[in-house]
């Protein structure tokens, strides 16, 4: 007992060790009196993380019952799952007899128990039956009844023990009662620090106290992930300062003082390298920017005062703006952030919707919305269209979704370990949070996102042409291209960031069908496959226009008819795409240029003058004195319907004109 008691931490564990002897002292004064006995039931199960000294009590709770007189040997077996599992019929059960057997008079420990449960526990469960047997078999030799010569104590995690004893044997619960388990929280920084000294002690080291505080600081992001391994991290953390240690020394002078060094304490502030460039290529944003700056400000400040900045930064929070604005974007570079802060352990994104934490089935609500939220622990979870969650979109699961997230993020499991960020419409997100006042209470942090302006729009396209691209719109054209930006956001439904993707896709394409055109011109040399002309950009904008009008129009307006369809709906055809192209603005005449113009003329073999183009109204086809701009739209559809070619233009001939 003062073995238990000189262990670090253990509050818990030690307060039921002291219940129990407490209650064997209790017995043996009964019995003086003559008086029935209270039960002692034997059977523990010991609940926590790996490294929270639940071996190393079980070994003291063997002594522990044999000083009381409960086990007649005291020694302890430890045993795995697999130990109990058979793969033939039969060979489970004889396996899990022969184990219980060897283990009278002692304490068996069966590590990581739940692996004895397979995971089925619905109606189309598929249990491994070699599992199922070795838990009937314990039922059946292990009967909880005091004076029993043996203890049989499960290790495992709390939840995943939970999930075991909801869905086996029910005779397993009776005979290991969750109720009086042993619970072994995570080690808080000052016990692994006395930790680290006591080791650091033992193997003949020194270690300043703040040396020691300093590294075990660099734990912080382990901590944040499941299932931390406390004395078991910090051993892993001495070990490796260890070999540091001795890359300093030499042969006849070796270190023995560990210094931060060694640890990689020193570089455990914010990573300025990562900070300073994070938001440099976010086009708009600015006020998001602006908060995401002053948020870096306080961080570094805390830090600097040597306090914990989670005291003082939010990890929930609501985004509000339209599709498109950079919502997504941002969520993954403030996932990079927190990390080069060191708040979080790591910045993995977990993008889901408000139907992924649902599963359609009374009472599984719960339980999925944990799952995900233990998939982006000591990261991002990211939850878009989150206006869902509100019951009356979503449906009535998602009621249990919402208090399933709410209890989370008060919890120890997952406060301070992951940033939490709901997105969607203002509007729809303020009814949303209305349905739960604790949902409201946690996240008060809002970061609203700007529809982008036209020149915003321009130069986040010139940025992707050359980004993703690698395309290069001309300097001489930025204000052309925000003329044409202009029409795209007083477009009907502009999906800001998403219409810009669709643009710079359609761009690309038109700049490969006028290289295929020049490639079969052999006296006309095209263009570099990395230049970008405005009509390029203008013809991808009028294709994106004219298909957004033509959805708009709906099915009855047949705006893409076949070409064998009569010739009435044939000229509707051509005219719903020459309205797709609003009429050209003066500035934007003045700045059309037909993509002819970029092609540049061959010089003659003979002579070195240059071939005379053919006349502009023999080119034109009988559309001189037409705005080229208006021809563009004509020319989309030619391409679209395959008439471009010597069997369309017969195809065509074949109509009739009346």
């Amino acid at each position: 007992y003062r073995r238990l008691q000189g262990l670090e931490g253990l509050a818990p564990v030690k307060e039921s060790a002291r219940q129990l002897i407490q209650l064997v002292a209790g017995n043996a004064d009964r019995e003086d009196r003559e008086q029935p006995l209270q039960e002692v039931v034997l059977n523990r199960v010991f609940l926590g993380n790996p490294g929270t000294g639940k071996t190393t009590v079980a070994g003291i709770y063997a002594q522990l019952l044999t000083e009381l007189g409960l086990l007649s040997k005291g020694d302890v077996i430890v045993k795995n799952p697999s130990d109990f599992t058979g793969d033939v019929l039969g060979s489970s059960e004889k396996q899990t007899r022969d184990i219980l057997q060897a283990a009278e008079g002692c304490v068996l420990v069966i590590d990581e128990a739940y692996a004895l449960y397979s995971g089925g526990g619905g109606v189309n469960s598929n249990n491994d039956p070699y599992k199922t047997a070795v838990i009937d078999t314990i039922v059946e030799q292990v009967q909880a009844k005091p004076g029993d010569d043996r203890a049989v104590v499960l290790l495992g995690y709390k939840e995943q023990m939970e999930e075991m004893f909801k869905h086996v044997n029910p005779g397993f619960a009776r005979r290991f009662q969750m109720q009086h388990a042993f619970h072994f929280p995570d080690y808080d920084d000052e016990s692994l620090i006395r930790i680290m000294m006591a080791k650091a002690s033992d193997a003949g080291l020194k270690l300043s106290l703040p040396v020691a505080k300093r590294s075990v600081r660099t734990l912080a992001g382990a901590r944040a992930k499941p299932n931390f391994g406390n004395a078991g991290s910090v051993e892993n953390l001495l070990s490796d300062a260890k070999l540091r240690m001795q890359s300093r020394g030499s042969p006849g002078n070796p270190c023995s003082e560990l210094t931060l060094e060694d640890f990689g304490a020193d570089k455990d502030g914010p990573d300025d390298a990562v900070l300073d460039t994070l938001f440099e290529d976010i086009i708009g944003c600015r006020s998001v920017k602006n908060r995401l700056k002053e948020l870096k400000s306080l961080v570094e400040f805390a830090q600097g005062r040597g306090q914990d900045p989670k005291q003082h930064v939010q990890m929930n929070y609501l985004f509000y703006g339209n599709p498109g604005t950079g919502k997504t974007t941002v969520a993954r570079r403030m996932g990079l952030m927190f990390k080069a802060l060191r708040l979080l352990p790591g910045d993995t994104v977990v993008d889901v919707a408000a139907s992924d934490l649902v599963t359609g089935y009374a009472g599984q609500a719960g339980k999925q919305t944990r799952e995900v939220l233990q998939r982006a622990r000591g990261g991002v979870l990211f939850v878009d269209e989150a206006y869902q969650l509100n019951p009356a979109r979503g449906g009535h699961y998602m009621t249990e979704a919402v208090d399933e997230l709410v209890k989370a993020l008060t919890s120890d499991e997952f406060k301070g370990k992951m940033l939490v960020i709901l997105a969607g419409y203002e509007a729809d997100m303020e009814e949303m949070l209305k349905t739960n006042p604790g949902l409201k209470s946690r996240f008060s942090e809002r970061l609203h996102f700007e529809d982008l302006t036209a020149e915003q729009t321009a130069d986040l396209l010139t940025y992707q042409l050359q980004h993703k691209k690698k395309l290069t719109a001309k300097p001489q054209d930025r204000v052309g291209m925000i003329e044409l930006a202009e029409r795209l956001v007083a477009s009907t439904s502009f999906g800001n960031g998403r219409d810009v993707d669709t643009w710079c896709t359609a761009v690309f394409e038109e700049v490969a069908k006028a290289n295929a055109r020049e490639a079969g011109k052999r006296r006309l040399r095209a263009p570099s496959a990395t230049d970008v002309s405005l009509c390029h950009v203008e013809a991808a904008l009028t294709k994106l226009l004219g298909s957004r009008e033509v959805k708009s129009a709906g099915a009855a307006s047949k705006a893409c008819a076949p070409v064998s369809a009569p010739g009435g709906e044939q000229r509707s055809a051509v005219q719903s795409a020459e309205r797709a192209a609003p009429p050209p603005s003066p500035a934007e005449t003045k700045t059309a240029v037909m993509e002819t113009d970029d092609w540049e003329l061959v010089e003659d073999g003979t002579d070195g003058e240059p071939v005379e183009r053919e006349a502009e109204s023999s080119a034109r086809g009988g559309f001189e004195g037409v705005d080229p701009r208006a021809l563009v739209p004509l020319q989309a559809y030619l391409d679209r319907e395959g008439l471009n070619s010597e069997e369309g233009v017969a195809r065509l001939a074949g109509l009739d004109p009346s």
